[in-house]
């Protein structure tokens, strides 16, 4: 199942992970929001092959609402949120 949806919400963190998986290695990047209807964080994955999005994460500033594109995509009974679009509210 495969799912396109838009929220608005602050950023409240970015961070990278480095991982190993079957000899394979890579860099997963992340971005963290707040869930105002469950008052709790949520991670959205970014993908680090969108350098036009990569470019646009990197220079938002932290704790400012944004209008977030996320694909929210179920394998395997996990539910990954991955970041597609951000929009700065008011432009």
């Amino acid at each position: 199942m495969k799912l396109t949806t838009t929220v608005k919400a602050p950023v409240l963190d970015m961070f990278s992970r480095d991982w190993e998986f079957e000899g394979k290695k890579g860099t997963t990047h992340f971005v963290v929001i707040y869930d105002y209807d469950n008052h709790t964080s949520e991670r959205l994955v970014i993908d680090s092959a969108n350098d036009k999005l990569f470019d646009i994460i990197s220079s938002i500033n932290l704790l400012q609402e944004y209008k977030l594109t996320v694909v929210l995509n179920e394998a395997y009974g996990k539910l990954r949120k991955e970041l597609v679009g951000v929009e700065e509210l008011g432009k």
